[in-house]
């Protein structure tokens, strides 16, 4: 009984891992699977791989390139570039917004606001008055059942 069992779902994967291909040649595909293959030139190979760095500066802001100025600390970063086969799209240009921010795709849209470490602490004092707000409305409430 476990055998016939084991038997039935070795056969059922071998039947679902060879319809892709048995579909191709009864439709006259002569390629078999090596139509899903990506073509040879996009294959990863030492010309596709690179090394960028990364470093942070005084100001705290992040830069990439491939050489680091003198005195930074800078972050290896490597980038096969075969990993992405997709041709690339144009993106929009950026309009400025008014809170710092990118909105590209719609300007009528509010912008994207940059976060920098600054306003990161702001919208933790922030959030942190709102707790208090909601706190105190919680206890309003329950004091009024």
């Amino acid at each position: 009984m476990k055998f016939g069992l084991i038997f039935m779902m070795i056969s059922a994967v071998a039947i679902m891992a060879a319809t892709p291909y048995l579909m191709d040649k009864m439709r006259g595909g002569s390629s078999g699977l090596s139509k899903y293959m990506p073509p040879e030139d996009v294959l990863s190979s030492s010309s596709t791989r690179q090394t960028f760095y990364k470093w942070q500066d005084a100001a705290g802001n992040w830069h990439f390139g491939d050489e680091v100025p003198d005195g930074a600390h800078a972050v290896p970063v490597n980038v096969d570039t075969a990993a992405n086969i997709l041709a690339p799209v144009d993106a929009p240009k950026a309009v400025a917004g008014e809170s710092g921010g990118v909105s590209s795709l719609n300007p009528e849209l509010p912008a994207i606001p940059v976060v920098t470490p600054q306003r990161a602490e702001e919208a933790f004092r922030q959030a942190e008055q709102v707790k208090a707000l909601m706190e105190q409305r919680t206890q309003y409430l329950e004091s009024q059942r």
